[in-house]
């Protein structure tokens, strides 16, 4: 059950996401999945208190946290685009600074700066080339 105390919880999920997602950048994707797995939990990243390096207790266990991603209180989660080690399209403004969500035309949601909404074709707000 979803409620305002307990159930799903959005802004650690997107955090725990963003620490899954910075390990990955960084991991040996030849290694077996296994073995990723389990780097990942004896990793920072992997920690159950990891998402309290960027929140105060009181604002990441608040009620706006749980329903709704709320930026860090204490410092800021690693910036970029998550995918930009391993798209095929990354620019450099998508290793530096973390892309909006954007709804697309037919309501899928993204978080990419080279995606257009209106067509979810390349050529967003930065076009590819530019790196």
């Amino acid at each position: 059950m979803n409620s305002d105390s307990e159930g799903y919880h959005e802004t650690i999920t997107r955090v725990f996401l963003t620490g899954v997602r910075l390990f990955l950048s960084e991991a040996d994707s030849s290694e077996p999945l296994h073995e990723l797995v389990n780097e990942l939990l004896l990793s920072p990243m992997g920690r159950r208190d990891w998402p309290l390096r960027f929140y105060s207790r009181d604002r990441l266990l608040s009620v706006e946290a749980r329903r709704n991603f709320i930026p860090p209180d204490l410092a800021a989660l690693p910036p970029g685009c998550a995918f930009a080690p391993r798209c095929a399209d990354v620019v450099d403004h998508c290793r530096e600074v973390t892309p909006p969500e954007t709804t697309l035309v037919d309501g899928h949601r993204v978080r990419c700066w080279l995606r257009d909404p209106r067509t979810d074709t390349v050529g967003g707000s930065i076009q590819r080339g530019a790196a």
